[in-house]
């Protein structure tokens, strides 16, 4: 079925190239063929397809164009789904500047914007201005999100781990702490989410010469993983780490 929705798709795509051009503002199936691409995580078709979208709107509208920047800013989304930040990046700062200059202080798209550039460039290494990112989001967070969003917790979880990198462990517990108890307060929306916030401050903890609060989260979460019915790969990894980690732990007492 799926193959089916595909081909169906592409062959459509390939006759309005052909009869239109891809530059035609009607061949709007090239974003959606993407789109499609993207959700499927065929992702390097999906790359080709959202570069050749946005060189077709950069032609057809201009760079600054609300739609052209739509299309960089998927490119970007393909690009950092591949490993590949470091080319994303670009893409995320153009599109954000436009957001800077459309939107409010405290606009949710900007907000988003920001979160994925600090991300990308935390991943590339770029920790002094990840971290500047992470707390001009989190110095907005009151204002742009509900209390209850589990967005709340994930700026406070990227802080913590880039504070651990740069090894500030005291700085980086706090936000490991804040993040965690944000995640149970509110229900846990992402229990791998959780999960993995309890693996952070694990580790800090641990760092910090905190056993006993470091081995009581990870025995914490290999009760969580080891009740779900059906986990997937990443959970599955995640608890062969808390495994690991048990051991380890374990080992140097």
């Amino acid at each position: 079925m799926e193959n089916e929705a595909i081909a169906r798709s592409e062959s459509l795509l390939q006759k309005l190239l052909v009869e239109r051009g891809p530059n035609d503002p009607d061949a709007d199936e090239l974003a959606r063929q993407a789109h499609l691409h993207q959700d499927l995580n065929h992702l390097v078709r999906a790359e080709a397809l959202w570069l050749e979208c946005m060189k077709g709107r950069e032609m057809l509208f201009g760079v600054e164009h609300p739609d052209t920047l739509c299309a960089a800013f998927s490119l970007a989304e393909a690009l950092s789904a591949l490993n590949r930040q470091a080319e994303a990046i670009p893409l995320r700062r153009r599109e954000l500047a436009w957001c800077c200059k459309q939107n409010s202080e405290f606009d949710l798209d900007t907000f988003h914007s920001i979160h994925c550039l600090a991300t990308d460039l935390s991943e590339v290494g770029e920790m002094e201005e990840a971290e500047a990112l992470f707390r001009e989001l989190l110095a907005r967070c009151p204002q742009v999100l509900e209390n209850s969003d589990p967005g709340n917790a994930r700026v406070l979880s990227a802080l913590a781990n880039i504070l651990a990198t740069a090894g500030r462990m005291e700085e980086a517990l706090s936000y490991a702490s804040k993040a965690l108890d944000h995640c149970l307060e509110h229900g846990g929306a992402d229990p791998y989410f959780t999960n993995l916030v309890r693996f952070d401050l694990a580790f800090i903890q641990h760092v910090l010469g905190q056993v006993p609060d470091s081995l009581s989260l990870l025995e914490e979460m290999r009760a969580n993983l080891c009740t779900l019915q059906d986990p997937d790969k990443e959970e599955l990894q995640l608890l062969v780490e808390v495994y690991e980690a048990l051991e380890s732990i374990r080992s140097e007492s």
